[in-house]
C-alpha cells in the first residue's frame, strides 16, 4: 500500500470510528425539510405519483431514500447511512481534485485529515440533499476544470447530465449551471480564439441538452400548478425576503393549515406560493434598498463562513492571487465557489446551502502551503504543529453550526412511548414548538396542522380544532388539565397531550 493510500485508509478509519461513536446519538435526529423528502418518497413507494410531483422539493433525493421503504428501514436512519457512502465518495473526489491541482503529497495527506471533522458534520448535522448536491457539484467541477472542457463534445454533454442531476436534487442547480457555463464559454471564447466555432457549438448543445433532460420534470410541475415554472422554491425564497415576512414562512407561522393532500405530513410537504404575500425588490426604492442590504449582509456572512470553515485560507488568500493567474484550473475553481455562494447571497445564506463553496475553498487554501513547506523545509516540528492545527481548524465552525441548528432524538423517543401506551395516531395541532411537534407527528405517522401560539387554549381555538377535525393537541409548559372541550391524556417532560372532545 502506497503512503498516500495508507493515509486515506487511516483518515476513513478515523471517520468510521467517529460514525460508530455518534450514530446512536444522532440516528433519529430529524428536521422539517427531511420530513418533506421522506413524505414524498413514501408517495413514490405507494405509487401515488401525481401527489409526489412537487415544485418546491426536487425529486432525486426522495427517490434515493425510496429503498428504505422497501427494506423496512426508518428513512432518517437510511438517510444517514447514505451520507456515509457520500463521505467515501467525497474523499475520492477530493483525492482527484488534489491530483489535478498537483498538490504536494504531504499536503494531500493533510487535506484528507482536515476533512474528517467536516465529513462527520455533513453526515450527522442535518438530513438534507445538500450532501448529494455537494457530490454532484464536485463531479461537475472535475469535468469543468479540464483545460479543453468546451472542446470535448462528450465531456461537455456528460457535464450537462451531471448539472441536470443537480437540478433534480435542488432547483438551484439550474441557475448555477446556466451562469457558470456561460462564464466559462466567454473565457474559452477569448482564450482559444482558434476554436471559436467548436466552442460555440458545444456550448449551445450543452445548454440544449440540459433543458431536454430537465424538461419532463418542468412539464410535470407546470402541469400540476397550472402555470409554467421550473420550481416554486425560487419564487417562495424570494418572497420571504419581504420585510413583512423577514424570512418567516406563512405556512409555518399563520396558524392551523391543512396538509396539501391526504398523504402529506404537513403543509410544509408542498408549500403553497399563494400563502405568501406578493413582493418584489423592484416594487419601490425602499424594497430595493432592503434587498440590497440583505445581499450585502449575506455576502459578509458567506465570506465569514469561508474563513471560519478553513482558517488557513486567511493566510492562503494572499498567495492564491498569484496562483489564479498561473493556473487556469485554480481560476475556474475560485469562480465556481464564488458563483455558487453568491447565488444564495441574494436570498439567505445558511452553512448547508454553501457546503460546495466551503469544500472548494478549503481545497484551494491548501495550494500555497507548498511554498510554506519549501521555505521551512528543515523545521519538521513546525510542519507537525501546522498539520495538527489545520486538521482541527474547522471544528469551531462545526461547533457554531451545531449550536445554532440542532435537533435531538426526543421526538422519536416520545413517539414510541405514545404509540406503546395509547396507540396515538391522527390529526395533530399544537400551541407552540412547531418544529418539534412536526417531528413528533411524523414519527407518530400522523398529520400535523401547525400551531397557534397560545399560553392557554381558549374556546375559539378549541372550536377551530374541531373544525379542522383535530384529534390531539400538544401543549408545552404548565397547563390546567381540566379544560372544557379537551381531555388530558398524558404528560412527558414539558409536553402535555390532550384529546379533542367532539
Amino acid at each position: 500500500m502506497s503512503n498516500n493510500n495508507k493515509h486515506l485508509f487511516i483518515a476513513l478509519s478515523i471517520y468510521l470510528a467517529g460514525v460508530v461513536l455518534l450514530f446512536e446519538k444522532f440516528q433519529f435526529n430529524i428536521n422539517p425539510d427531511a420530513i418533506s423528502y421522506f413524505s414524498i418518497s413514501r408517495k413514490y413507494f405507494l405509487s401515488n405519483y401525481s401527489e409526489a410531483i412537487n415544485g418546491y422539493w426536487g425529486p432525486l433525493y426522495s427517490l434515493l431514500i425510496l429503498p428504505s421503504f422497501h427494506f423496512g428501514i426508518e428513512p432518517v436512519v437510511f438517510a444517514r447511512l447514505t451520507n456515509i457512502i457520500f463521505t467515501f465518495l467525497l474523499f475520492v473526489l477530493i483525492y482527484y481534485l488534489s491530483e489535478i491541482l498537483k498538490l504536494e503529497k504531504r499536503i494531500q495527506i493533510l487535506c484528507r485529515y482536515f476533512f474528517i471533522a467536516p465529513a462527520l458534520y455533513f453526515t450527522f448535522w442535518y438530513v438534507t440533499p445538500d450532501y448529494l448536491l455537494l457530490f454532484l457539484f464536485l463531479m461537475f467541477i472535475l469535468l469543468a476544470i479540464d483545460e479543453n472542457y468546451l472542446l470535448k463534445f462528450r465531456v461537455t454533454l456528460f457535464a450537462s447530465f451531471i448539472a441536470a442531476l443537480m437540478y433534480y436534487t435542488k432547483s438551484y442547480g439550474l441557475a448555477f449551471f446556466l451562469v457558470f457555463q456561460t462564464i466559462i464559454f466567454f473565457i474559452y471564447y477569448i482564450r482559444k480564439s482558434q476554436f471559436r466555432k467548436k466552442i460555440i457549438f458545444n456550448y449551445v448543445i450543452s445548454i440544449v441538452f440540459f433543458f431536454v433532460l430537465i424538461s419532463p420534470w418542468v412539464y410535470l410541475i407546470s402541469n400540476k400548478y397550472g402555470y409554467f415554472t421550473v420550481s416554486t422554491s425560487g419564487k417562495i425564497n424570494l418572497l420571504i425576503v419581504n420585510p413583512e415576512l423577514n424570512f418567516h414562512h406563512p405556512p409555518i407561522e399563520n396558524g392551523l393549515i391543512s396538509p396539501s393532500d391526504k398523504y402529506d405530513v404537513s403543509i410544509w410537504d408542498d408549500p403553497d406560493v399563494k400563502l405568501y404575500p406578493d413582493w418584489s425588490p423592484f416594487k419601490s426604492f425602499s424594497d430595493f434598498k432592503h434587498f440590497s442590504f440583505n445581499f450585502l449582509k449575506n455576502l459578509a456572512k458567506f465570506l465569514l463562513m469561508l474563513f471560519l470553515f478553513s482558517p488557513i485560507g486567511i493566510i492562503s488568500i494572499y498567495f492564491l492571487r498569484k496562483e489564479v493567474f498561473k493556473d487556469f484550473k485554480v481560476l475556474l475553481i475560485i469562480l465556481a465557489l464564488v458563483i455558487y455562494g453568491l447565488g444564495y447571497c441574494f436570498i439567505y445564506v445558511e452553512s448547508r446551502y454553501i457546503w460546495a463553496s466551503l469544500v472548494l475553498f478549503a481545497i484551494v487554501s491548501f495550494i500555497p502551503l507548498k511554498t510554506f513547506a519549501e521555505t521551512y523545509r528543515q523545521k519538521k516540528i513546525l510542519h507537525y504543529l501546522l498539520a495538527i492545527l489545520i486538521s482541527v481548524s474547522s471544528i469551531p465552525f462545526i461547533f457554531l453550526a451545531y449550536r445554532n441548528y440542532t435537533y435531538d432524538n426526543r421526538a422519536y423517543q416520545y413517539s414510541k412511548e405514545l404509540q406503546k401506551k395509547f396507540e396515538l395516531k391522527g390529526n395533530i395541532a399544537s400551541t407552540s414548538n412547531w418544529g418539534f411537534s412536526h417531528s413528533l407527528a411524523y414519527f407518530l405517522d400522523s398529520k400535523y396542522f401547525g400551531e397557534e401560539k397560545l399560553t392557554i387554549p381558549d374556546s375559539a381555538f378549541i372550536s377551530k380544532l374541531k373544525n379542522f377535525n383535530i384529534d390531539y393537541m400538544f401543549h408545552y409548559g404548565e397547563l390546567n388539565k381540566e379544560i372544557e372541550g379537551l381531555k388530558f391524556l398524558t404528560k412527558i417532560d414539558s409536553l402535555s397531550v390532550f384529546t379533542i372532545l367532539k
